[in-house]
C-alpha cells in the first residue's frame, strides 16, 4: 500500500447532506404477510418514483424494520415499470395497510403502527 487514505464525501453516498436517519419497527399480523408483500411489490412496480429511494424494509418473522434518510435524494421522473390489466395499488394506501399491522399502542392520532427507534450510532 502507498499509505494514501481514501476520503469520503460528507453526507450520503451521493454527496448530499443528510439531516436525519430514521429507523422504525412494526409488527405485522402473520396472516397478512403475503398481502403486505404483494401490495409492496405492486407499488414498487406501478409507481417506482413514489417513495424515498433510501427507504428500505426488512422483515424477521412478524417484525418489520424500516430505514430512511431525510431529506430524500431527488427522484427521477418516470412512469411505471410494469402494467397490470388493472391498477393494483390502492388510492388509499395507508387505509389498506392499516389492517396488516398489530398496533404498539394508541397515540394522539390513533393506533401507533410504526415505533421510531433511537439512533445509537451514526457514521459520516
Amino acid at each position: 500500500m502507498t499509505g494514501k487514505r481514501l476520503r469520503r464525501k460528507p453526507g450520503g453516498r451521493d454527496g448530499r447532506s443528510i439531516r436525519e436517519r430514521i429507523g422504525s419497527v412494526a409488527r405485522l399480523k402473520p396472516e397478512m404477510y403475503a398481502s403486505y408483500v404483494f401490495y409492496h411489490y405492486a407499488k414498487q412496480e406501478e409507481t417506482p418514483n413514489s417513495f424515498n429511494p433510501t427507504y428500505i424494509i426488512g422483515a424477521h418473522e412478524e417484525v418489520l424494520f424500516s430505514y430512511e434518510e431525510k431529506p430524500a435524494p431527488a427522484r427521477g421522473m418516470g412512469g411505471t415499470r410494469r402494467t397490470w390489466p388493472a391498477p393494483v395499488v390502492p388510492d388509499d394506501w395507508h387505509g389498506v395497510m392499516r389492517p396488516h399491522f398489530i398496533p404498539w399502542s394508541d397515540g394522539e392520532r390513533g393506533p401507533l403502527l410504526w415505533e421510531r427507534l433511537n439512533t445509537l450510532l451514526s457514521f459520516e
